[in-house]
């Protein structure tokens, strides 16, 4: 098996492994004819599709694997994961302004709130709980675009598998 079939096959086992079949995600590959004719208008040659998030026509993230785009409202963000690099943060919609980078582990822990109820999270934890609940978009530091995703499970499950495709020599 050559290097890009075992990215593609880490890729998707990772997507099934955090059960994101069970939302908006399906492989590229089983779309519809319409909706795979759709998208490769919006792609390059070389873009190699895994994963698609589907919302509807006008929302949609495509995630190759070495590249992601978001078709959303009519504009088109393409986030080159060799320039990205690990550096993504959840966010709730497009206008971020200046926010830390947050890492999962971070966004665990402060989240973890040892079992006291959500009225007594402190400021940091609520902005954290947020994110985790609502979130719908990962932005990418380095090349300052977005990733739309449809629901805040997709966001943080894309979001391990950036860092994971980031970590793997296979997908390079």
């Amino acid at each position: 098996m050559d290097s890009k079939n075992k990215c593609y096959n880490r890729i998707v086992d990772k997507a099934k492994k955090l059960k994101l079949f069970k939302y908006n995600c399906l492989e590229f590959s089983s779309l519809d004819s319409n909706k795979q004719s759709y998208i490769k208008q919006y792609i390059s040659k070389k873009d190699m599709p895994v994963l698609v998030f589907w919302g509807n026509y006008n929302e949609w993230t495509l995630l190759c694997m070495d590249v992601v785009i978001t078709y959303y409202n009519n504009k088109i963000y393409r986030v080159n994961l060799s320039i990205a690099k690990r550096d993504f943060t959840p966010c709730l919609d497009r206008q971020y302004i200046k926010q830390e980078v947050i890492t999962i582990d971070k966004l665990q822990k402060i989240i973890s709130n040892d079992g006291k109820p959500l009225s007594n999270l402190n400021i940091e934890q609520e902005k954290a709980y947020k994110l985790k609940t609502k979130a719908k978009w990962l932005y990418a530091k380095n090349t300052q675009d977005f990733i739309w995703m449809p629901s805040n499970i997709e966001v943080y499950g894309v979001w391990s598998i950036l860092i994971m495709i980031y970590n793997l020599d296979v997908c390079k």
